[in-house]
This record gives structure tokens, C-alpha cells and sequence, in this order.
């Protein structure tokens, strides 16, 4: 946000909301936004937010409560109010320094239905407050372009915890439900942007903040594990507790520009370098105008760890045949798990990192059913302990003749899983009953809980893909 300043201490803005469709793209490819105007004034030992009507004094340090706000969106020829909730965090008074949260959907009024039953969304917030409606509520990007310090980004996450824990037991005790799902995501951020306390050599172990502590995920992890006991005491001798997660973690390293690598290879080819992107033009649909030279393409990287052929009659200018694909996937996977990487630091190599960074690499159309298999990828790829795809790969960016197909990780989201080796990030699953050892060669997978729940309430599984099957848990007493 430009801050204008007016009278002495007196700053006039703008809070960004939806994209404008009647506007030109912008730079990055993306449409600008629609914006409502924001001041701020500087006070001693904190900020005064004028928003839509609404004032509070916020101290420095500390976070605001919600902000309604309303913008007009033009769909010519009208226009459409479109509601939503906004938060500020004052982090600086010298220079003013105020960090908005990306802007949510007011349950009581959202441009789409939130939840199902629609109102519940709404009855949810009269009940236990206002909240964040967004699909990744954790602020793990403001960590990532150094806007937010690990101890506030901590502090939020509990919090937010908290606010979470409070709906699930209050609704718990309210309904007496027969089934109660809910996801706890604040465990995987704080995996993402913490991983570095863990990891000694990771190259910025030495960015760690001492006001969140030594393990500030053992932090996470210990009010996890207060909410699970708070829930386990509402439950009936006879109910079932299952707490699972669907991947675990690693230290990420290193990361892979495999879209170097095909450049490299001669499987893309540029007309031009396209730079590095981010994800305003990503998403802004904008690609990469000009930089491919598709007619002269067979294959290219996106998303996080996927290779896709250029196919004719999938991508609008394909060149691969169905008859040349085979080949070109054998030859395309016989060379990525042929990668060594040079350039492993000593502490890389103390620590048991391998110069193989690609373990495995799975045809998907091998693997995937169902009426869109086609569209998907045609490799995955799973990296191996300290690897991870590439941030410019996930965009399709950052390649040119003669560049980099290993570089450090330089931000804070320093664990991850994907693109991972499914091997190296396995998941947790805890009961509240005796579970016996996975047979030979068949462990548990995430795929059994939903067929665990089917068959405790004596529902078909037939539709369930894949193999899944119920935990074998012994009888309840």
C-alpha cells in the first residue's frame, strides 16, 4: 500500500479488495483491484485506523479487530457490492509500518456460500466470533517477504488455534453430533516456516528469533495435543477418536529448477528469458507471453513437482503426438533420476544428503482414473530428504541459457513435503483404541480413514477408489 501523508502523522491509502474485470491488466498480467480508502494516524505509542466508517486505536505491537468493509466491484453494466473483513497489525511507528491480513469473506453477507448448510458459516461466527474464511488463513507468506517476525507469526497461529478449538468443543457439547470432522492446519504452517529451528545446517538456521523459544513447533505440537485431550474428555466410552495427518515433513534445503533442467536438455525451448514471477501474475493467467517457443517445446514444469508434455489437442499449441509420448516419458524419467547435484555443501553431505536429488518419478496416467485423467500431469516427481521443487518451477519462470538447476533455499518456509518422496514425509495416526502393525507390504494409508468411518456407521464403500480399507481396531469395551 502508498502511503500518502497528510497532516503530520496522518497517512491516506488504500485497502486493495476483488480484482476489477473491467480494468486493463496490470504489469505483472493481473487485473488491478478495486480499493476503498484507509488512513492511518500515527499517535504516540500506536496507530488510529479510519476504515469504512469504523475507528479503533490500535497499540503498537498488537492486532486490531475485524473491519467490515464493502467494495464495488464493476460487472458492467453494474456494479456488485462484495463484503468482507479486514485485520491490522501496527509493526512499526519509525517508519509507520501497519500489516493488513489478506482481506476475508464476511460470513454474513459472502459473494458464494461458505459452508454447507449456507448460514452456518454465519451462525458459526454469532456464536464464536469472527474469524479468518480463508482457505490458508496463515499468514506463511508475510514470513516468507520478511513483513512478519516469527514471534507475532507465532502468537497469530496459537491464537487462531485457539479460536478453532473453541467451535469444534463448543459445537462438540452443542449438537451431539454422531460425526465431527475438523482440520487443524496451523501444524503444517508452522512445520513450513519453523523447520529451520530444527535443522542446524539449513542455510538460515541463523535467522531464529529467541522470543518464540528453542522449538516453537514443539510449541504447536503441545497445544495440538491439549486440544486433542480436551476433546478426547467429551467422548463416550464407545466413541471413536482418530486423529490423522495426511503427510509429514522435511527440511528443505535445496531447491530444483526442473524447468532449467529441460532447457538444459533441449526438451523447452525459449524465445526469451521470462524472469522471475510471482504469484499476482501467476494467477493473473498472464504465463509467459512471448518466452516459450512452444512449436519447438516438448515438455515443460509446473506446480510442484509435475512434468507435463506439450500434447496436441491438450495444450493449445501441442506438438506431441499420442504415438511419440511413451518414449518421451521413458526418456524423460531415465534422465531426471540421472541428476546429480555438484555443488552439495560439506554440512549437506555430513548431514546424509544424497547428489541424487529425484528418487522416484511416477506416470500419472498410469495411476490416475476417472473422466479428467487426461489433464493431469504426466510425471510426478519425489525428491529426495533436503530437496524440493524449485519456487520459479512451481510458476514456470526463471529459467534461461545458462542458468542455475540448484539453488539455496533463501526463505523462511524452510520444511515442506511436496514434490517430496512419499517415503521420507509419512504421516501420523493416533486412535483411542488398540491398533495392531500394517501387514507386510500394505501400511496404512490416509485413504482408510474415510473407509474407517464408512464402515463404523455400516455405510457402502464400493464407491471409495483405490484400496482402501477400514483400520483394523479392536472392539470397543
Amino acid at each position: 500500500m502508498a502511503l500518502k501523508p497528510g497532516a503530520p502523522g496522518v497517512y491516506d491509502t488504500v485497502l486493495l479488495g476483488p480484482q476489477d474485470p473491467t480494468a486493463p491488466t496490470d504489469r505483472h498480467g493481473g487485473a488491478p483491484r478495486v480499493g476503498v480508502p484507509l488512513r492511518l494516524v500515527r499517535r504516540d505509542g500506536g496507530v488510529t485506523i479510519r476504515l469504512a466508517g469504523r475507528e479503533e486505536d490500535v497499540p503498537l505491537g498488537q492486532r486490531s479487530g475485524w473491519f467490515p468493509v464493502a467494495f464495488e466491484v464493476p460487472l458492467l453494466p453494474f456494479s456488485r457490492t462484495v463484503r468482507g473483513l479486514v485485520r491490522f497489525e501496527v509493526k512499526e511507528l519509525e517508519p509507520l509500518r501497519v500489516l493488513a491480513s489478506p482481506v476475508s469473506m464476511d460470513p454474513a453477507d459472502p459473494p458464494f456460500a461458505l459452508s454447507s448448510p449456507p448460514g452456518y458459516a454465519q451462525a458459526l461466527a454469532e456464536v464464536y466470533g469472527l474469524g479468518p474464511t480463508l482457505g490458508w488463513r496463515e499468514e506463511t507468506f508475510q514470513v516468507n517477504d520478511r513483513n512478519q517476525d516469527d514471534a507475532a507469526f507465532l502468537r497469530h497461529l496459537l491464537e487462531d488455534m485457539d479460536m478453532g478449538a473453541a467451535r469444534l468443543l463448543g459445537e462438540m457439547r452443542r449438537r451431539d453430533p454422531r460425526l465431527v470432522l475438523y482440520t487443524f492446519t496451523a501444524p503444517d504452517r508452522a512445520f513450513h516456516v519453523f523447520w529451520r529451528y530444527r535443522d542446524a545446517n539449513h542455510p538460515l538456521a541463523g535467522t531464529r528469533d529467541e522470543a518464540v523459544g528453542a522449538d516453537p513447533i514443539g510449541t504447536v505440537l503441545e497445544r495440538v495435543d491439549a486440544i486433542v485431550g480436551k476433546v478426547r474428555a467429551t467422548l463416550k466410552p464407545r466413541d471413536l477418536l482418530l486423529v490423522a495427518s495426511d503427510h509429514g515433513f522435511a527440511t528443505w534445503r535445496w531447491g530444483v529448477n526442473v524447468n532449467q533442467w529441460l532447457v538444459d536438455h533441449g526438451y523447452l525451448t525459449l524465445r526469451a528469458a521470462p524472469g522471475a514471477r510471482s504469484l499476482h501474475g501467476f494467477f493473473g493467467g498472464r504465463g509467459t507471453p512471448g518466452a516459450v517457443d512452444w512449436s519447438r517445446t516438448r515438455a515443460y514444469a509446473m506446480g510442484l513437482g509435475q512434468v507435463y508434455l506439450n500434447r496436441v489437442g491438450r495444450e493449445p499449441e501441442g506438438i506431441v503426438t499420442p504415438a511419440e509420448a511413451p518414449a518421451l516419458l521413458d526418456e524423460l524419467r531415465a534422465g531426471l533420476l540421472a541428476l546429480r547435484h555438484p555443488l552439495l555443501r560439506p554440512e549437506d553431505a555430513a548431514d546424509g544428503m544424497s547428489e541424487q536429488p529425484i528418487v522416484c518419478v511416477w506416470k500419472l496416467h498410469e495411476t490416475f482414473e476417472g473422466p479428467l485423467a487426461a489433464e493431469a500431469p504426466d510425471l510426478q516427481l519425489g525428491f529426495a530428504r533436503g530437496y524440493r521443487v524449485s519456487w520459479q518451477t512451481a510458476l514456470l519462470g526463471g529459467m534461461r541459457p545458462g542458468g542455475e538447476t540448484f539453488v539455496l533455499n533463501d526463505v523462511p518456509w524452510s520444511g515442506d513435503h511436496c514434490s517430496c518422496d512419499p517415503a521420507i514425509v509419512m504421516g501420523v495416526l493416533l486412535a483411542n483404541r488398540r491398533l495392531g502393525p500394517a501387514p507386510p507390504g500394505r501400511p496404512y494409508h490416509v485413504r482408510d480413514v474415510a473407509a474407517t468411518a464408512l464402515a463404523h456407521f455400516g455405510l457402502d464403500r464400493a464407491h471409495l477408489a483405490g484400496d482402501s480399507e477400514p483400520l483394523p481396531f479392536e472392539a470397543a469395551p
